[in-house]
């Protein structure tokens, strides 16, 4: 298993600095295949800039052989974060 390093980020810490950094609210998402790296990358950026992540796939639940996203919870903290004037990083299948 390979490990990612601060130097493979380092073109999205790059190209986030502006957009992240003591700025008011913003979201930036993350999205990709299954395996990509999103959740890793989500949070090295949650902790490199110091912000909120949601992990999207926390907020699953299965009813009658399906899978659902709480649409509804996701909601709710990103409209928290924006009622701060914070950004969060929404890593996952959706984007609201």
């Amino acid at each position: 298993m390979t490990f990612k390093t601060e130097r493979d980020y380092s073109p999205a810490v790059e190209a986030l600095k502006p957009l992240i950094t003591n700025l008011p609210f913003k979201i930036v998402s993350i999205d990709g295949l299954p395996g990509a790296g999103k959740t890793t990358l989500g949070r090295y950026l949650a902790y490199k800039f110091n912000v909120s992540l949601i992990e999207t796939d926390l907020f699953i639940k299965r009813r009658n052989g399906t899978l659902n996203f709480h649409n509804s919870q996701i909601k709710r903290i990103i409209e928290i974060r924006k009622q701060r004037d914070l950004p969060v990083i929404v890593e996952g299948a959706i984007v609201l």
